[in-house]
């Protein structure tokens, strides 16, 4: 946990001041907001990053510059889809929004944290749309809500995959034999391996004893009917 002087308020009416003056006074903001101890950014309206400072890379981009990437390159799902649609909501005309949200950091902490955005357009700097500024609050340490965040990002990998990977990986849940699989869906056994490998490596677990544990997983906390 961060530890800050000034009130989330007071230190984000702050930055926003500063940010504001410096685009119109066409001044340099990077040295000034570099020290913030609270993460500091600055987006297009597209998404990709045109500044973080030093609290942000170390939160998280594991310390590198995320200038010039796009957010959906380094963000963890568990703060990609909150990111994204709070940047939708300042771009569709909320001229400030503040919430706080739960996600993981760049060293896979489970975090609360409270964000502020403000809409940027028609300051003077066409190319940024978005400042934001996030604080971490805590570090989450209940196992109920870990574990929720942990089948969240699970399940968003299982969605991601292909419906015939999809149908690959509840057959195997199942305990159906690669034999089986293969006749079922009428192709080679080794097609089969492949996307078995495949599949494995996209729901980042080792073994397929390790996907049939998972499955069952997200089928008993009801993240979806897999017929198991």
């Amino acid at each position: 946990m961060l530890d800050h002087a000034d009130s989330f308020e007071d230190s984000s009416s702050r930055i926003m001041e500063t940010v504001i003056r410096c685009i119109a006074n066409r001044e340099p903001y990077e040295e000034k907001l570099i020290p913030e101890p609270d993460c500091v950014y600055l987006k297009t309206a597209d998404g990709h990053m045109v500044f973080g400072n030093t609290t942000y890379q170390r939160v998280f981009v594991a310390g590198m510059s995320p200038s010039g990437r796009h957010a959906v390159s380094f963000l963890p799902k568990s703060l990609l889809n909150v990111s994204q649609h709070s940047d939708g909501m300042v771009l569709s005309g909320c001229c400030v929004v503040q919430y706080d949200h739960i996600g993981l950091d760049s060293s896979g902490r489970m975090l609360k944290f409270r964000t502020l955005k403000r809409s940027l357009i028609g300051v003077g700097a066409p190319h940024i749309a978005i400042l934001g500024i996030t604080r971490v609050l805590d570090v989450v340490e209940d196992p109920q809500i870990n574990l929720a965040a942990e089948l969240c990002e699970k399940w968003k990998l299982f969605q991601a995959l292909s419906d015939q990977d999809r149908n690959i990986a509840i057959s195997i849940a199942k305990g159906l034999s690669t034999p089986t699989i293969a006749d079922e869906l009428h192709v080679s056994r080794k097609t089969i391996e492949n996307h078995r490998t495949a599949v494995l490596e996209a729901m980042q677990v080792e073994t397929p004893v390790d996907l049939i544990k998972l499955l069952v997983r997200l089928h008993d906390n009801g993240f979806g009917d897999l017929g198991l």
